[in-house]
């Protein structure tokens, strides 16, 4: 694994700058001798660098199999709690390869409608109402996130002028450097460099995806307010319902994936993603570019 780290993905604000956003931090690894999942953990020095203001924080992460905090230390009074932590992809592996489907709306809308049929099934298990609805809720978010990714992928990949315009407007992009050495060994060196950079992006960080899809293609995929705000707020229960099963940080179940909610939610990313996808088509078609309604 020597292209791979262990790290975790945090939801880090500033104390700084003030800015917010998602952020990958190397952590010390498990020993991973132990059978017994909670001998699965670790303790040590990390640093988190603010993607804004570009300052590193020192601090401890202390990390298990479910869960990861980290605290700063010129700030022992914030602390950060994010995924369970895990090695990296590989650069030179799957991303790589991965070709997106020719239609990512038709795959976004045949798992959609999926999530929609199973709505409203009366299953308990263990006591838990909410089980299926989670589930449901999970998946309807994973739906939305490939598509933002797919759709990107597959255009930035067919369409130079989009490719250009990525690597002369993102920062992270912009930061990468290349040999003459490097280039000589990998002519694609660059588009492999940014489908790279494309899986990496967390696409449940809307704010993140906002950015992007500025750039690529001068749209504004929060201009729906109410639909933004919703979404933002549906997507905040997330980490929770993903990696605690449906309870936060101090053990309290999250009782707000009810029929209703999860049915709003299925209803607000369809709608969200058929407007995304034709205000896409409607700058490639008024920039003269390849396009395709679904």
């Amino acid at each position: 694994m020597a292209n791979q780290i262990f790290e975790t993905t945090i939801f880090f604000r500033c104390p700084r700058c003030g800015s917010a956003d998602f952020v990958s931090l190397e952590v010390p690894e498990f020993d991973f001798t132990s059978d017994k999942m909670s001998d699965h953990t670790s303790e040590g020095p990390t640093c988190i660098e603010c993607k804004n203001c570009e300052q590193e924080f020192d601090g401890n992460a202390q990390c298990n199999a479910y869960d990861c905090r980290v605290v700063l230390d010129d700030f022992p009074e914030l602390s950060f709690h994010g995924d369970p932590p895990s090695f990296s992809a590989e650069e030179n592996g799957f991303w790589e390869n991965y070709e997106p489907p020719d239609s990512p709306i038709r795959v976004f809308l045949e798992s959609i409608e999926n999530m929609s049929s199973l709505v409203g099934n009366p299953v308990e298990i263990w006591g838990d109402s909410q089980l299926l609805n989670r589930m449901i809720f999970a998946q309807t978010i994973t739906s939305l996130e490939q598509y933002l990714f797919d759709r990107a992928v597959k255009d930035v990949l067919k369409n130079h002028d989009l490719l250009g315009k990525l690597v002369s407007q993102d920062r992270f992009l912009l930061s990468e450097k290349f040999t003459l050495r490097d280039i000589f060994e990998n002519k694609d060196i660059l588009v492999d460099k940014v489908k790279i950079h494309l899986a990496k992006i967390l696409y449940h960080n809307l704010e993140r995806v906002r950015a992007l899809y500025g750039i690529l293609y001068r749209i504004d995929v929060s201009s729906q307010k109410d639909q933004w705000k919703f979404l933002l707020l549906a997507i905040s229960y997330r980490h929770d319902c993903v990696h605690r099963n449906g309870r936060n940080i101090d053990g309290e179940k999250i009782v707000v994936f009810d029929a209703d909610f999860v049915k709003e939610l299925i209803s607000t990313t369809k709608a969200f993603v058929v407007r995304v996808e034709n205000d896409v088509n409607l700058y490639f078609f008024e920039n003269d570019s390849e396009w395709g309604l679904f």
